[in-house]
């Protein structure tokens, strides 16, 4: 598999630009909104993004309390990047995307802050 085969759904609070950013990065990512999810609960955006096997980037931590609650049936990058400006998500993600590779983490939640990053893999049952 090449590096950036894994396919990326962004929430609507992501910055457009990285969005574009990351396409031309050579990722298959779509905005929720593209997918007529405008507005979606994070749910909705769930649904989507297990349908059609993508990992949810997103600067909401709501995510991660569904993670658990869904029992790890979805993947999530989580950013806590303030404040949440294209350039620093871009820089953040950057820095995520050389440590990790995302194809292998499509059931897991991620955690990226300026400190750290935070991988905590899907639990099997």
């Amino acid at each position: 598999m090449k590096p950036n085969s894994a396919k990326i759904l962004v929430d609507e609070d992501f910055p457009y630009s990285v969005l574009i950013w990351l396409r031309n990065l050579g990722y298959d990512v779509v905005r929720s909104s593209e997918i007529n999810l405008r507005g979606a609960s994070d749910r909705e955006i769930i649904r989507a993004a297990i349908k059609e096997n993508r990992i949810i980037f997103s600067l909401d931590i709501d995510f991660a309390p569904l993670y658990y609650q869904l029992k790890a049936s979805f993947g999530v990058v989580i950013m806590h990047v303030h404040p949440s400006t294209p350039e620093k998500v871009k820089k953040f993600l950057d820095k995520l995307l050389t440590k990790v590779r995302l194809e292998k983490h499509i059931r897991s939640l991620i955690l990226v802050s300026e400190k750290r990053i935070e991988v905590i893999q899907e639990q099997k049952s």
